[in-house]
């Protein structure tokens, strides 16, 4: 495991970060804990580059932070409890390759739950699959709605 990072411009660097399977790319300024934006944008690939079919996207789906750590600066448990995808008719014809833009972020929260809502791109722009995940949150979590 590590963290790349190389410059980009003048204040600017991209990381990437090599899970064991993942390259993961932040696609904007939103990272986990950083205590700022609602949603997380995210480049990933599997390093062995592997198409992006069906059992490749519900990893996807499932591998970036709740979208509640945008928000917050202290990590908490945040377990999945239900994980739903659903696959568009781009797999039809043969899986994407290469890379994958994956966005997360929280429809609502309260009460000791989160729904996020993933949603799965290609590089070259076309929807692959849309995911909605139920979280149940610990340790003294207040109330977030998202409009």
């Amino acid at each position: 495991m590590g963290l790349e990072c190389k410059l980009i411009a003048k204040g600017r660097h991209t990381c990437t970060y090599a899970s064991e399977r993942r390259n993961i790319r932040p696609a904007t300024d939103a990272r986990p804990l950083g205590g700022g934006e609602r949603a997380e944008l995210a480049w990933m690939r599997f390093i062995d580059r592997r198409p992006l079919d069906a059992e490749t996207l519900v990893v996807l789906a499932d591998a970036l932070p709740p979208a509640l750590f945008a928000l917050w600066t202290a990590a908490r448990a945040v377990p999945t409890a239900e994980l739903t995808v659903h696959f568009t008719d781009a797999l039809d014809a043969a899986p994407a390759e290469g890379w994958a833009l994956v966005r997360i972020r929280t429809e609502h929260a309260g009460s000791g739950w989160a729904i996020d809502d993933s949603t799965i791109w290609s590089i070259s722009g076309r929807l692959l699959a849309l995911a909605r995940q139920a979280r149940a949150v610990r340790h003294g979590f207040r109330a977030v709605h998202q409009d």
